[in-house]
């Protein structure tokens, strides 16, 4: 069955308009909080709560273990991304995020693009929140 053509041009236009970073991630309404009473005494998930509001991750995505919420809710919580995308893709978020597929390659090829050093910090920010979920479900 084909689709018309008009769903994957609405699905890009969509896609894209959702996920243009934010002007400014603190005074912005519209943009994810990245301040949650779960961050208060930790300084490093300050710092990546704001990293994932800043360039505009959270407009699609929440990061619940950062205490990062998305507005539009959606793409799937980028807490889980790193047991996630290894399920749902086959690869680990490191190389999905280099080569990525779907969605994700039309926003990371033209809306938010990425350095290598970005897409480390990004993978060492969700994984430190999953490693910080772990300890405290203990």
């Amino acid at each position: 069955m084909r689709l018309p053509v008009w769903i994957p041009a609405a699905v890009i236009v969509f896609a894209t308009s959702a996920c243009t970073p934010a002007t400014d991630p603190v005074s912005d309404a519209s943009a994810a909080t990245p301040h949650e009473p779960a961050n208060a005494g930790n300084p490093a998930a300050q710092n990546a709560a704001k990293w994932f509001t800043g360039t505009g991750c959270s407009r699609c995505h929440a990061v619940s273990s950062l205490g990062v919420r998305s507005p539009s809710q959606m793409g799937p919580d980028l807490a889980i991304a790193v047991d996630d995308v290894p399920k749902r893709f086959g690869v680990p978020l490191e190389k999905f995020l280099e080569q990525p597929t779907g969605t994700m390659a039309i926003v990371l090829g033209s809306q938010i693009k990425l350095t290598a050093e970005q897409r480390a910090e990004a993978v060492k920010a969700v994984a430190g929140g999953v490693r910080a979920e772990a300890g405290r479900s203990k």
